[in-house]
């Protein structure tokens, strides 16, 4: 995000091609139609039909009330939270933060822009769709680390915790504080605040 970047931000082109993006965004509902669609398979795609039905769609139906604690630690881990920044759609539609104080026109056309993904439904569905996504991986970490910590893991745990950032030590001590703090059942609940092993609490989220 830096090639070419103009020596005078706050040039008129810069500040008209500021303009055109925001209503482009505006016109084409930040492209919500589009990018919704593919979003349904994503997680079958990354964790498979059978974890995807157990972890995720089970507990939504079953068990509505721990599914949203477990929601709520997957906020915790920074993602799921496009109801507040709606930072993704605003990245790809390349309309993030400028600083500078502008006109009325273009602050007022650069707040509508900020907000329009409630508008369209694109950071509710997105904030959803993360929150769903994140229990999913969520309970199929845990269920690695222990299977780890256990001496009973399979080639394809060790190769999807080490993609995450989680090595077999990091895997054993965070299964030892799930042990410890975390709650099974439907849902999988990591609680990851009462853990005393900090550096485990941060990789553990940070692989959500």
């Amino acid at each position: 995000g830096t090639y070419a970047m103009p020596s005078n931000p706050d040039s008129l082109v810069i500040r008209a091609g500021r303009v055109a993006r925001n209503l482009n965004y505006v016109r084409l509902l930040g492209g919500m139609t589009i990018s919704a669609i593919p979003d349904m398979a994503k997680v079958v795609f990354t964790h498979g039909l059978i974890s995807t039905f157990r972890d995720g769609f089970l507990p939504l139906i079953s068990n509505f009330r721990k599914y949203r604690l477990a929601s709520d630690e997957v906020k915790l881990a920074g993602t799921a939270l496009d109801m507040v920044l709606d930072s993704r759609t605003m990245a790809m539609a390349d309309i993030t933060d400028d600083f500078g104080r502008h006109s009325k026109f273009e602050r007022g056309l650069s707040a509508i822009s900020s907000k329009f993904g409630v508008v369209s439904l694109m950071a509710p569905w997105n904030a959803a769709m993360k929150q769903f996504a994140g229990v999913v991986t969520m309970t199929n970490i845990l269920r690695a680390a222990e299977r780890v910590a256990t001496g009973a893991a399979e080639k394809g745990d060790v190769r999807k915790l080490a993609a995450s950032g989680i090595n077999l030590d990091l895997a054993k001590r965070i299964a030892t504080e799930f042990a410890e703090h975390g709650e099974r059942g439907e849902v999988w609940l990591a609680q990851t605040g009462a853990w005393a092993d900090r550096q485990a609490a941060e990789a553990f989220r940070a692989a959500v």
